[in-house]
């Protein structure tokens, strides 16, 4: 498992006012994936895997300070799932270069709502602030290469992207290696 502690120091200006928050959020999170790699041919390796999390989160409540606009945020708490099945596949293409992509299918389970309960602090309604929720499945895609600069160094570079009904997303990642 992983545990993360967020310290979390918002600033804003609204109305002419600078308004600030200072508080904290704990995230809990456990990962795990089995996975079979089968060399199916020389230049092929394919590696069909299964994958979940569980993550839960809690949010500290908060009081903006500066004004009359400043905003009062409940605390609040999430638990969410994430499975993931799919296949990767490595292709040889030289002595020293692999080809990867990496394809699946990610479901979401839980809280996928991204609204939170604020108030002004001058006097007010609860109301809800929403972000874009999380799509509940979504199709997963990777592709990149590794190469062996030489005998000790080695560089691989992939793309990473989700693509839900409602939203996408896109990273990148690059990784030196050494070897001794």
């Amino acid at each position: 498992g992983v545990y993360t502690r967020h310290g979390i120091d918002s600033r804003r200006t609204a109305l002419g006012e600078r308004l600030k928050a200072d508080y904290g959020a704990n995230v809990f999170q456990v990962v795990g994936e089995a996975a079979w790699r089968v060399q199916a041919t020389d230049a092929l390796m394919l590696e069909p895997f299964a994958g979940g999390s569980w993550a839960m989160g809690y949010t500290e409540g908060f009081s903006e300070s500066g004004g009359v606009a400043g905003l009062r945020g409940h605390s609040q708490a999430s638990h969410t799932g994430v499975s993931t099945v799919g296949v990767r596949m490595d292709a040889r293409v030289h002595e020293n270069a692999v080809l990867k992509l990496d394809l699946g299918w990610e479901h979401v389970y839980g809280d996928i709502d991204t609204a939170s309960r604020m108030m002004f602090l001058a006097g007010s309604d609860d109301f809800l602030v929403r972000g874009t929720p999380a799509d509940r499945d979504a199709a997963v895609v990777g592709v990149g290469a590794e190469v062996r600069l030489d005998d000790t160094w080695g560089l691989t570079v992939m793309y990473d992207g989700a693509y839900g009904a409602h939203t996408t997303s896109h990273g990148g990642r690059a990784r030196m290696t050494y070897r001794w």
